[in-house]
């Protein structure tokens, strides 16, 4: 499954798209006892590891950065290239303040 996103990635860049996939909270959930859909994604797909989602699944970022190959330190520890602030629906159909509200919690709280 994951090595079929990757070919899908790579066709998907030689006609410059951007093609990716982030990790849910879902994906740390035990199935029938066997390794999680993360653990699998982290086997076969290029890494990228939504933090939020990672935290509500009840994961460690940092000891999950420590199962992937490519390390550089602190964020650079993920490897990060980019970071993204993705914004969805709001509750109160406020979304502009909803970004504003993120952007503060990064600046303020999570990458300082």
């Amino acid at each position: 499954m994951g090595a079929d996103w990757n070919v899908v990635g790579k066709i998907m860049k030689e006609t410059g798209i951007q093609f990716g996939y982030h990790n849910h909270n879902f994906e740390f959930q035990t199935i029938e006892g066997k390794i999680p859909y993360f653990d699998i994604f982290l086997k076969e797909l290029d890494k990228e590891l939504d933090l939020f989602w990672a935290v509500k699944g009840g994961q460690d970022p940092l000891e999950l950065f420590k199962k992937f190959k490519r390390i550089l330190a602190e964020n650079e520890t993920a490897g990060m290239k980019y970071m993204f602030e993705e914004q969805d629906r709001t509750k109160d159909g406020q979304p502009f303040e909803a970004v504003q509200k993120s952007i503060t919690n990064l600046t303020t709280k999570i990458l300082v």
